[in-house]
């Protein structure tokens, strides 16, 4: 490694490390806010008008591992997620027409949300899951989801990019073109998405016919609205994302009440129950954790950071074993350059749940500045095939120079340069290739 080279890093570590911190927290903390990497939607024109699984002759997987991704990942309970989707299963089962592949998946989020994409994907997070009092309640949530999904929703007033934007100098053989293909995807942010009353009334019909074929109450609709209802109007900051989204109104719930009485007036339930609350129990056990896992992240949005990190510790005391905690305890340590810290927190969080990228990405960013690259590349690389972003890509890039794999850095930093064009990662990482191009 030149002296130049090493100069460089020095200078880049002394100026970068509170951006780089900055940006990694943000990661965490604005899951819809994050840096514009986006999955490729599909096109308009792809959809055809009976709603099977025609409509979405491919859908990209970048788009699933994206939403996963953006909402903290795959809750690290297979017995949980087992349920969840035995229970959406039962209410596609019998949809006509048959064909669509339905996937219903657990977010390790504190947030109560509930989201889907176009193509069957659907997925409920545990800070929801935990407010809902019955399985019934649960189908209701999930056939709303799926409702959204049949009415084609999701497609409706998305603008399609005009395509990806591969920097034409970047070589078909090199093992980032698929990077690039992903960093180039800029699309509309579909966890912004919002839906019009009209089309919750439409989703809470589907759902409604959906719990009556499977032998669910289809009342269950009408009191998931009613709850949504009175924390609307009760609501924290965390519920924002949720009321944003699915808006809820006296008029909705009326709409669904009378659609109930007209076409249901004589129901029977067969839906079950004792395994929600058996399964559901340890999430309402942890809710205390909520509470103080939430107030930590406030106290760190208001710069507060020794606080915060005491309300973590607090959390994880409650919690010992919960990935999400000790992810937010490492990146609070690490956003305070404390790194000794910062890795063990970290460290265990992966070791619980390897499948959350921005948990990976910041041990990435520990080993780059402890100038461990070896293990730095490891981490960066697996953050990316999780979830690209242009983050992690100028990061490995780094790692990639520091360890003379100068061929794989220019092509990091040419992708960077290529997709932030007007930001501050873009122009540095444009400075960098042509210095490699000069060698």
């Amino acid at each position: 490694m030149s002296v130049r080279l090493n100069c460089e890093v020095c200078v880049t570590r002394r100026s970068f490390v509170r951006f780089f911190v900055s940006l990694l927290c943000l990661l965490l903390f604005a899951a819809a806010c994050s840096a514009p990497i986006m999955p490729r939607l599909p096109q308009p024109s792809d959809r055809l008008s009976d709603g099977s699984a025609a409509e979405i002759p491919e859908v990209d997987q970048r788009n699933y591992s994206w939403l996963i991704q953006q909402l903290g990942g795959v809750y690290p309970d297979a017995e949980l997620a087992t349920y969840v989707d035995r229970v959406g299963q039962s209410l596609v089962s019998g949809l006509s027409p048959a064909g669509m592949e339905y996937r219903f998946v657990v977010l390790n989020d504190l947030v109560p949300n509930a989201v889907s994409l176009p193509g069957g994907f659907v997925a409920i997070s545990r800070g929801l899951l935990v407010r809902l009092k019955s399985e019934a309640q649960l189908a209701a949530v999930l056939g709303c989801e799926i409702g959204h999904i049949r009415a084609g929703h999701h497609l409706q007033g998305v603008e399609r990019d005009s395509g990806h934007r591969v920097d034409p100098e970047l070589s078909v053989d090199s093992e980032y073109l698929e990077l690039a293909i992903s960093l180039s995807s800029v699309e509309q942010e579909l966890l912004t998405k919002n839906y019009s009353l009209t089309q919750e009334q439409e989703a809470d019909r589907l759902a409604v016919d959906m719990l009556a074929a499977s032998g669910y109450l289809p009342d269950a609709v009408l009191e998931l609205l009613e709850g949504y209802l009175e924390q609307q109007d009760h609501t924290d900051d965390g519920s924002v994302r949720l009321f944003r989204a699915h808006p809820v109104s006296p008029e909705r719930l009326e709409k669904v009440r009378s659609y109930i009485g007209k076409y249901y007036p004589v129901r029977v339930s067969g839906g079950g129950g004792k395994d929600f609350l058996a399964l559901v129990e340890p999430l309402q056990q942890s809710a205390e954790s909520f509470r103080l896992y939430n107030q930590g992240r406030q106290l760190e949005r208001k710069g507060q950071f020794a606080q915060a990190i005491a309300i973590y510790h607090q959390a994880l005391q409650v919690a010992p074993e919960d990935a999400l905690i000790l992810a937010g305890l490492g990146l609070a340590y690490l956003r305070t350059e404390d790194m000794v810290p910062a890795r063990r927190y970290l460290l265990k969080a992966v070791n619980l749940q390897g499948d959350y990228a921005k948990t990976r990405l910041g041990l990435g960013y520990l080993y780059l500045q402890k100038w461990q690259y070896a293990q730095a590349v490891n981490q960066l690389e697996a953050s990316l095939r999780l979830l690209p972003t242009v983050e992690g890509a100028f990061l490995l890039a780094e790692a990639q120079q520091n360890i003379g794999q100068k061929v794989k850095a220019r092509d990091l930093y040419r992708i960077v340069a290529s997709v932030d064009q007007e930001g501050k990662l873009g122009r540095l990482a444009e400075q960098r290739q042509i210095v490699l191009d000069g060698e």
